[in-house]
């Protein structure tokens, strides 16, 4: 039988530590993308459309994976 060693709110914790780190990282890949297009591919466009542009980007690949798996999530 498992036990919780760390009691009823350590799951809690995990789970928004996982989405703090998930947001990390998607906060640095799309300041990554934006420094790309504007420093070395020289493309100017307003900041606002930049970021929305980068952002559809980092999270296109995660809606990919979730309408193709459905209710039941990625097929292993």
């Amino acid at each position: 039988m498992e036990t919780n060693v760390l009691g009823k709110s350590s799951k809690a914790l995990y789970a928004v530590a996982l989405l703090a780190t998930g947001q990390s990282f998607a906060i640095t890949g799309t300041y990554a993308g934006q420094s790309i297009m504007q420093g070395f591919l020289n493309l100017k466009m307003k900041k606002w459309v930049r970021n929305i542009m980068t952002r559809c980007i980092a999270i296109t690949h995660s809606l990919i994976v979730s309408v193709i798996g459905g209710s039941q999530g990625p097929v292993y």
